[in-house]
């Protein structure tokens, strides 16, 4: 697999972005590229992108190169084209800026599993209830794939 060598310069980014998520060790930030600056369409993903919109993970701490590392390494291993899961969230690429370490990742726009159980009322129909357990139970495959993953030195921490 090719992965992606990235530098976004700042014009390439809609200003307007969102904070997602902000932690000890990493923030995670919906982003918008402008559509002259997004070339990240490989017809191998199950999710190429037809949208502007991605996240970006920015990790900023004292420790950031290892878990850096540690994530794309992970993601490199996941994306295989030949083993890439539908349900698993594409990894687009990673970069250095100045200081920081970022991840460029698909960005879910239907919400975490709690909105969908939130604000979906539970099937009744026999059909229904076979479709939902179905679906749900494809989650299985790619949280498998990443409890198998391995370091030479032990479990990898993501």
């Amino acid at each position: 697999m090719a992965v992606l060598r990235l530098k976004i310069r700042k014009k390439a980014v809609d200003e307007r972005h969102v904070v997602l998520k902000s932690g000890d060790s990493a923030s995670t930030y919906k982003i918008r590229l402008h559509d002259e600056y997004n070339f990240l369409f490989d017809g191998g993903y199950p999710s190429s992108p037809v949208t502007n919109e991605f996240v970006l993970k920015t990790y900023s701490t004292e420790d950031a190169k290892k878990y850096y590392s540690n994530e794309v390494n992970a993601f490199k291993r996941l994306m295989h084209r030949n083993k890439v899961e539908r349900n698993m969230i594409t990894f687009y690429g990673s970069f250095r800026q100045g200081r920081t370490y970022n991840i460029l990742l698909e960005y879910a726009n239907k919400g975490t599993l709690v909105d969908f159980f939130e604000e979906t009322r539970p099937p009744i129909k026999e059909a229904d209830i076979t479709k939902f357990w179905s679906n749900l139970l494809e989650i299985i495959k790619p949280l498998q794939r990443i409890h198998e993953l391995k370091r030479e030195d032990g479990p990898l921490i993501l």
